[in-house]
């Protein structure tokens, strides 16, 4: 027992010296490395600059700088003395309350750390305290490593050692980041409660501190009612928070401390001076995201705003100047036709001005400016932009009077006079001396030539995509606040229609295939659908290619209606596969029939008895080609079966809404069903009998019964009989008399009665091309067997033909069911013939067990129509659509919202086939300086860079090509990567029908607009003699009522080491027009749509992509010197030929007419089935390593 007790107080001693010793050494180590050598860093001049240093964002071109996280400027310093006492108290209960007692960290802090994150089982507190949140701010820690927390605890006692906690908190104060390019308290004040920090009270101190780690977290102004909603619940409870562990540690009384949780935050939007912007926003929003933050923390930083960051992103300088150019400068010219300003508007009021940087008094560019002086004689103005002198000349002075005039008289087509310039310069005169916005149109050597701006209510964006990634981005009038191009969810109208027509193309359709473009109605799940044209003189017909040019709405749901019948059963049944309505292999009937019926289709017998229909209609299709039948073939053609149509009429004659008009025609519309022609074909039946009996009988003339017959013409001219009113307005009742002189062959003096065919007034096409009028009527050469019943030929001629000329027998032949036409459209014969077919296939159809079996399924038009409209919107999904996608008919038209980004990632399918990303790429990662440092960062990120993690980390359309270290270390670099949606030749023809809408259609405006340009004088000179323009493709688009403009297209480009224009390594271009809170952009007879809003923001967005990619200066002009066109030739693939087709209805022109028409492209490979993401198409057909 001695022993033992001896050997305890040997040991008791050995630890007490080496605990000495270890003292004595903490002690040695902490007066050489804090006391005598601290390091230059911890001094105030260097300090003071780490805390002012900013994170710079460049363009592509990693020279132009296109913004700044926290600039100089963008801080207001405060000395502790300015800092209010509640935010002091308030700082210090949220984030260190033994603050004043520690001398750099807190064992009791980490020990409370501890406990409660152990009680909540995961991280929820931590234990640094300010001191070493100031450390690891000011000095940065390059990792996660026992030596980097070792290091930032040395520069939290050196902290404690120079400086007092007053100055400690004092820096910590000024370099907290607020928002945008904004830091410290002095900001943060501005910007939440726009008041002075001297102002602040208790709740706003209380608010403050405890955002001071993710302010974004609580900001009140984000975008979006519901996430504003969170972000201010979330400051509330933050508030709540602080206030209590204010009250815990005595610095406020309960009275207080009721008082501030009773009150609301009085959130108050500020401005300081610092150039916000979308883009900014944007960029911020991708650093926050985790996979920034986790990559941005292994390599030591923990604020991007405040560490010397160098953030190069991917747009262009000259791309996003035009972009940002065509907007405004558009919208001040539509802005005005809408809301005809007084011309007081445009001016903001007398004011010094800034001295104007000559680096930004570029083309293109905006500017204050204040007006000096106006010459009335030159039609000019002068002002002055800050020391340096513009003009506006009599061009722009123009423009002004005539946006003036055109909103004064609520017309576009009207023109500024002479009187109206005049008058409009005198008005400015009373201006002199007032600010004004004015953008530089051209630098003409030193003379800067200027046009008047003003910001309306109308609002826009503009979009350009280049593999995924944005060239430019322009997301409102200002470019700041509220990112139109990635968060404004609107109706695109007609712009959706190229969706409908690639997915055609995939389902074995062809460009030049013939669409019914006539008013129809289209029956799904128990509603009836009436689409309208948006324009009038269209023709029956038309190609999909002249549906995408001419923007045919019927045309379009048309096809939409018959998307899958060009496919055979085998690859209908792979497409239902597909599409996900298959029944699964393991889902019982039950499940199956329920989730069927969830996506609305309920199956019955008359569905069936419908579907089949549908087929012996086909085969009835195929006979009349063959017959040369036209007339009949069209009316078979808009058939449809007809279930549902009396419930229809009836709810039809209550509804309000449609007026009457419209009512009558959907009346008409609804009777062209096969249950009612089969009715009046019985009818006919009934009536025919009881005239031949009234013959048989010896009735003549006016007695004979011939109630329901009409007499009219056909297409052709040739006189015809109908049972029922027929469509044509050439046509006659019949009376008894008349019917007598028809019975006795003398029917010429009553057919010449008729007058010229013409179209019903409620027809809303004009075919003009095949229903020519007829003057008067003439026999024809070859007279049919109609012709000869109805004129007077002469008895010999007749029983010649072979006709028995009783008046028994004429009236059989007169009244056959393969001569008398049910309302002028179809034959009595051809109806009866459909029935005996549709009967036919039911009886060898048997008995159905069960209506949910895939083969009855696939009969049934619900079914197939949800099929196709599932399939448009897995397309869009696949493509990058993420917004909500409803599966109706009027999809195709643009009644789904979604932001222009995501429309502009359809378009970006449609153009190269393929869905692109951006993946992180980690070659030449840790080069530059810093590079040692990079070993351990590369070690630390390596799981985020897998490529499960790779894919989702990185937004899709990132903005990011590049991050460097403010050393110079490479951190991170982009790389396009493409996931394939559908064949290149398919997107090749989709170029095709894009091209024809600017040639031929409603993108003609765009038509020559861009030119190629060079900044080489000599190369300038020769592009512009040979008038050199670039091809563009697109599509307009026009919500109804005008809500909404918008143009998405294509612009080409040029490989690498190429030198001609080519579709594949074009750019999208996508812009939209319209107002914020979804007004009509409508003011008497103005109407702003597609071509006149959206398309000539396009045009100069497009024009400023040419010149960002030096198309003017790449591109071989060989061809345009020695051809007899001014359009820059594109390259198309050898399997591609040029069709002429038909100007008025896009379809194929063939014998003499061949080559007459406009030439369209189109593959020699047609009717493919390729559906998306088939095996055709790989999941990534191609990864693109020469970066961003």
């Amino acid at each position: 027992m001695g022993l033992l007790s001896r050997l305890f107080r040997l040991a008791c001693f050995a630890a007490a010296v080496l605990a000495l010793v270890a003292a004595l050494i903490l002690v040695g180590l902490y007066r050489h490395y804090v006391i005598a050598e601290p390091g230059s860093h911890l001094e105030r001049a260097y300090i003071m600059q780490l805390i002012s240093q900013e994170s710079p964002v460049y363009y592509r071109d990693g020279e132009t700088q296109l913004g700044v996280f926290f600039a100089d400027e963008h801080r207001q310093y405060l000395a502790f003395e300015e800092l209010p006492k509640h935010f002091v108290d308030a700082l210090v209960a949220a984030e260190d309350q033994d603050f004043w007692e520690h001398g750099g960290f807190s064992p009791s802090g980490i020990a409370r750390a501890m406990v409660s994150n152990i009680r909540a089982g995961r991280v929820v507190a931590g234990g640094s305290t300010l001191t070493q949140q100031t450390a690891k701010n000011l000095f940065k820690r390059r990792g996660r490593t026992f030596k980097e927390k070792l290091r930032e605890l040395g520069n939290a006692l050196r902290l404690e050692a120079f400086y007092s906690k007053q100055d400690i908190l004092e820096f910590y104060s000024n370099q907290f980041y607020v928002n945008g390019n904004g830091r410290g308290l002095s900001i943060a004040a501005r910007f939440f409660f726009d008041r002075e920090v001297a102002e602040l009270g208790l709740l706003e101190c209380a608010f403050l501190a405890g955002v001071v780690k993710s302010p974004n977290r609580y900001n009140p102004w984000v975008a979006g009612a519901e996430r504003r909603s969170r972000a201010i619940a979330a400051a509330h409870a933050r508030a709540r928070y602080v206030l209590g562990r204010m009250l815990a540690d005595g610095a406020i009384d309960s009275a207080a401390h009721s008082a501030a949780l009773a009150a609301e935050i009085p959130f108050q939007r500020g401005h300081f001076r610092f150039q916000r912007s979308v883009v900014l926003d944007e960029i911020e929003r991708e650093l926050d995201s985790p996979f920034f933050q986790e990559l941005l923390a292994a390599h030591g930083i923990g604020n991007f705003a405040t560490s010397g960051l160098q953030v190069t992103s991917t747009l262009d300088p000259v791309a996003q100047r035009g972009a940002n150019y065509g907007l405004r400068h558009h919208l001040t010219r539509a802005g005005t036709w809408l809301e005809a300003p007084e011309l007081a508007a445009l001016f903001l009021g007398s004011g010094e001005l800034r001295p104007a940087d000559p680096e930004r008094l570029v083309a293109r560019s905006f500017h204050t400016a204040v007006l000096r002086s106006i010459d009335r004689a030159a039609g000019t103005a002068e002002l002055d932009l800050g020391g340096v002198r513009g003009t506006v000349d009599r061009e722009g002075n123009l423009r002004l009077a005539r946006m003036r005039r055109r909103a004064e008289r609520r017309n576009l087509w009207v023109d500024a006079r002479k009187k109206d310039l005049n008058q409009l310069l005198g008005q400015l005169e009373e201006f002199i001396g007032q600010r004004v916005v004015v953008s530089v149109r051209e630098v003409d050597g030193k003379q800067l030539v200027l046009d008047w701006e003003w910001q309306p209510a109308l609002q826009g964006a503009v979009l350009v995509l280049d593999r995924g990634v944005p060239r430019a981005l322009v997301g409102g009038v200002r470019n700041m606040d509220f990112n139109r191009a990635m968060m404004a969810r609107r109706q695109l109208g007609s712009t959706w229609k190229p969706l409908l027509f690639a997915a055609a193309l995939q389902l074995r359709w062809a460009t030049t295939d013939p669409l019914d473009n006539r008013r129809a109605v289209f029956p799904y799940q128990g509603w009836f659908y009436y689409p309208r044209p948006d324009h009038k003189g269209a023709p029956d017909f038309v190609s999909m290619a002249w549906a995408s040019a001419k923007s045919e709405n019927l045309a379009s749901i048309w096809l939409l209606s018959r998307l899958t019948d060009r496919l055979n059963p085998e690859q209908l049944r792979q497409l239902v596969e597909r599409v996900g309505l298959a029944r699964g292999a393991s889902e019982s009937r039950r499940d199956f029939v329920r989730r069927v019926q969830q996506a609305g289709v309920v199956a019955s017998s008359a569905k069936l008895v419908e579907g089949l229909f549908e087929q012996a209609r086909a085969e009835a299709l195929v006979d009349l080609e063959f017959a040369a039948a036209e007339e009949q073939s069209e009316a078979l053609q808009g058939l449809f079966y007809g279930l549902g149509v009396e419930a229809e009429l009836a709810r039809l004659e209550d509804d309000e809404d449609v007026e009457d008009k419209e009512k009558q025609l959907r009346r008409a519309l609804l009777q062209r069903n096969f249950l009612a022609q089969e009715e009046l074909a019985e009818r006919f039946d009934e009536q025919r009998a009881a005239l031949l009996a009234a013959i048989e009988q010896g009735e003549s003339g006016p007695g004979l019964p011939v109630d329901g017959f009409y007499l009219m013409r056909d297409a052709q001219g040739a006189a015809q009989l109908s049972y029922g009113e027929p469509a044509a307005r050439s046509s006659m009742v019949l009376q008894g008399d008349q019917f007598e002189e028809l019975l006795a062959g003398r029917g010429q003096t009553l057919v010449a009665t008729l007058g010229p065919v013409e179209a019903r007034p409620d027809e809303n096409s004009a075919s003009s091309d095949r229903r020519e009028a007829t003057a008067a009527f003439e026999p024809r050469p070859g007279l049919d067997e109609a012709d000869r019943l109805f004129l007077a030929e002469g008895e010999e001629q007749l029983a010649q033909a072979g006709f028995d000329v009783s008046r028994r027998q004429r009236a059989e032949q007169l009244l056959s069911a393969g001569q008398v036409m049910l309302q002028g459209q179809l034959s009595v014969a051809l109806v009866k013939e459909l029935r005996l077919a549709l009967d036919q296939a039911l009886a060898e159809l048997g008995p159905v067990k069960d209506l949910y079996a895939a083969e009855n399924l696939l009969l049934c038009r619900d079914f197939r129509t949800l099929v196709s409209l599932r399939y448009l919107r897995l397309l869009a999904e696949a493509s990058g659509v993420e917004s909500e996608i409803r599966e109706v008919m009027s999809l195709p038209l643009g009644s789904s919202e979604l932001t222009l980004m995501e429309a502009a990632r359809l378009y970006e399918v449609m153009h190269s086939g393929s869905r692109w990303q951006v993946v992180p790429d980690l070659e030449g990662m840790g080069t530059g300086s810093g590079a040692a440092e990079s070993v351990a960062a590369q070690d630390a990120i390596a799981p985020l860079l897998e490529p499960a993690a790779a894919a989702p980390a990185v937004r899709a359309n990132s903005m990011i090509a590049e991050l460097r270290s403010a050393t110079g270390e490479l951190i991170y670099r982009a790389r396009p990567q493409a996931t394939g949606v559908q064949e290149q030749e398919l997107s090749l023809e989709m170029a095709a029908m894009l091209r024809a809408v600017v040639q031929h259609g409603t993108g003609r405006r765009a038509q020559g607009k861009v030119r190629a340009r060079s900044s080489d004088a000599g190369r300038a000179a020769e592009l512009r003699a040979l008038d050199a323009r670039v091809p563009l493709f697109g599509k307009t688009g026009t919500t109804n009522a005008y809500r909404n403009s918008a143009f998405l297209g294509v612009v080409p480009g040029i490989a690498a080491g190429e030198d001609r224009l080519a579709w594949e390594p074009g750019q999208v271009v996508a812009t939209y027009v319209g107002y914020d809170d979804n007004r009509e952009m409508k003011r008497g007879a103005i109407r702003v749509a597609g071509a006149s809003g959206s398309l000539p923001v396009w045009i100069e967005a497009a024009q400023a992509v040419v010149e960002a990619e030096r198309i003017g200066d790449r591109v071989d002009l060989a061809d345009l010197a020695f051809g007899n066109s001014n359009t820059l030739p594109l390259d198309w693939p050898d399997s591609f030929v040029g069709v002429s087709v038909d100007s008025a209805t896009g379809l194929p022109l063939d014998g003499d007419r061949q080559g007459s028409g406009p030439v369209i492209m189109q593959g020699a490979v047609q009717r493919r089935f390729a559906p998306f993401l088939s095996e055709v198409a790989a999941d990534v057909l191609s990864s693109d390593d020469s970066g961003l």
